[in-house]
């Protein structure tokens, strides 16, 4: 499982290579398990376009760190936290599982790079 997940990471990789998209760094040192495939994108509206283009056509991204945790109301001891809350506001998860097939990667980001266009 973790060798297909490492797979669809690298693929993803590939074909997002060369754009303006910010992907994870992870040291060498770290054994990672690929659980999550975050996207940057430029700003909060690039990745709401991206978001919508792929939901279009049946395709779930996530944004599984937005809001930033600073940013509730319930928190009491909220300030400021400018990088934190730029990143929050326009990070994407992409669909990454066991099995997932280097042909659905490519369509998604076919999607990707035709929205940010």
């Amino acid at each position: 499982i973790l060798a297909d997940r490492k797979r669809a990471h690298d693929t993803y990789d590939h074909f997002l290579a060369n754009t303006s998209i910010q992907r994870p760094h992870i040291s060498p040192e770290v054994e990672w398990n690929h659980s999550y495939y975050p996207a940057v994108f430029a700003d909060e509206k690039q990745c709401l376009q991206v978001k919508a283009a792929l939901e279009a056509e049946g395709i779930s991204p996530r944004r599984y760190f937005h809001p930033l945790l600073n940013t509730l109301e319930y928190v009491e001891q909220r300030f400021p936290l400018p990088v934190a809350e730029s990143v929050a506001s326009s990070i994407l998860c992409l669909p990454l599982y066991y099995g997932l097939e280097d042909a659905t990667i490519e369509r998604i980001c076919r999607i990707i790079l035709k929205t940010i266009a």
